[in-house]
C-alpha cells in the first residue's frame, strides 16, 4: 500500500471515530427515585421528657412500637403531594399523646415528625 492510501485509510479512521465519540457523549439527566415516583421520607422522634413511650402510626398503620424517649425511627418512604395522616399514641393505649398530624411533603423532602408529651 503507497503512502497515499496509508494517509486516505488514517483518515477515514479518525473520521470513523470521531462520529462514534459524538453519539457516546451521553448528557442525558440523571433522575433520582424521588423523583421518577414522586416520593419523600419521613422519619419519626420521640423526645418526650416524661419518658413515655410511643406507639405511631402512618396512615392507619403502625410504623413503630414502643419508641422510647430519645430514639428515632428508619426513614419511610411517602407519596410526595398528599396529606398523610400521623398519630403518635401512648404505646400499649389508643390515647393520642400529641395532636394528629397531617403532613403534606414535597418531592424528594426529607421530615423528621417527633412529639414531646
Amino acid at each position: 500500500m503507497n503512502r497515499t492510501g496509508i494517509m486516505a485509510l488514517m483518515g477515514l479512521l479518525i473520521l470513523s471515530l470521531g462520529i462514534m465519540s459524538c453519539g457516546s457523549n451521553s448528557s442525558s439527566p440523571v433522575y433520582s427515585a424521588c423523583s421518577v415516583n414522586n416520593t419523600a421520607t419521613i422519619t419519626f422522634a420521640n423526645y418526650s421528657t416524661s419518658g413515655t413511650y410511643y406507639d405511631i402510626t402512618l396512615d392507619g398503620s403502625r410504623s413503630a412500637s414502643y419508641l422510647a424517649p430519645g430514639n428515632t425511627t428508619g426513614k419511610f418512604t411517602i407519596s410526595a403531594g398528599v396529606a398523610h395522616i400521623v398519630d403518635f399514641k401512648i404505646a400499649g393505649t389508643n390515647t393520642l399523646a400529641c395532636t394528629e398530624a397531617y403532613p403534606n411533603e414535597a418531592k424528594c423532602s426529607s421530615h423528621t415528625m417527633s412529639c414531646s408529651k
